[in-house]
């Protein structure tokens, strides 16, 4: 993708610019959301008096120390953070996957501007090439989509079991108003 674009013409970054102007907000939202729920977690020991930890884990020793209290809660606020920053790789197969639709819409532009039969042989080498290129991306994209299927599925069931638990209402406001 980043040799294509230090190569590519006028033309081609203008409809780039196109697919760009149409995905940027959705990918943003996506990401933010994603970041502002895992540090909304992170703050909740400041702002919910029963709560020390950003999480309700339990742990076969004493964190009421000094050390282990900010070590704990350092390590659940990462691995918050590193929650966030998976599911955004959805985002990064779906840029692949439109970087090929844009691809794929210049070769379209190309072919209507066919004006020799000798470049006929270039156009389909270079139709040949996308079409590689699409099958391994949405190929692993298939995998994607079935992993972060099963892991929501999960995730939900597990959400839903605690808000009609019976758990205080500081758990359930994680999951849901």
């Amino acid at each position: 993708m980043e040799e294509f674009l230090k190569n590519s013409q006028t033309h081609e970054r203008r409809i780039l610019q196109l697919y760009v102007n149409r995905c940027w907000i959705f990918h943003g939202a996506i990401s933010l959301m994603n970041y502002i729920s895992s540090i909304s977690i992170s703050i909740s020991p400041f702002v919910l008096p029963n709560q020390p930890m950003p999480t309700f884990a339990t742990y076969p020793f004493s964190i009421d120390s000094g050390i282990t209290m900010y070590l704990i809660y350092i390590h659940q606020s990462f691995v918050g953070l590193q929650c966030s920053a998976g599911l955004t790789v959805d985002c990064q197969v779906a840029l692949m996957m439109w970087f090929a639709g844009a691809r794929l819409e210049m070769l379209a532009q190309d072919i209507k501007q066919l004006s020799d039969i000798k470049e006929y042989r270039f156009i389909v080498e270079k139709h040949q090439q996308l079409l590689s290129y699409v099958v391994r991306v949405s190929g692993t994209m298939c995998y994607v989509a079935f992993i972060t299927s099963c892991v929501c599925g999960i995730a939900l069931i597990m959400f839903c079991l605690q808000l009609v638990g019976n758990q205080p209402l500081s758990v359930k406001l994680q999951f849901g108003p």
